[in-house]
């Protein structure tokens, strides 16, 4: 099955052998059982690692302020609007990876 995440990015699920895999475009990883905890967990840090999405989604790194963006604004005031924009983007693609990693049982 394949599904589309927040941030636009395919993902497919595959089962072999009783046990579930989650795809991205960055890698893959077993989905979350109740059973499997520590290998999802070295699979789901490395997958977030990979795309740079591992300090989101342990919130070690700090979100941009938002800033209101009016009719008039400096570089600097347009350079941290983009900085904010692209954080929730990345916490969009963050919170989609370790959602769809979930097994369909834990999602509930």
């Amino acid at each position: 099955m394949m599904v589309s995440t927040s941030s636009g990015s395919l993902v497919a699920f595959i089962e072999t052998n009783g046990v579930q895999y989650f795809f991205h475009r960055y890698g893959h990883c077993v989905r979350l059982m109740t059973t499997n905890f520590l290998k999802w967990d070295d699979k789901i840090t490395g997958l977030l690692i990979t795309v740079d999405q591992f300090g989101i989604a342990t919130s070690t790194e700090v979100e941009p302020k938002a800033l209101y963006i009016g009719n008039e604004f400096s570089t600097v005031d347009k350079h941290k609007y983009e900085l904010w924009k692209n954080y929730q983007e990345w916490k969009h693609e963050a919170v989609s990876i370790l959602y769809y990693s979930l097994s369909d049982h834990v999602q509930l």
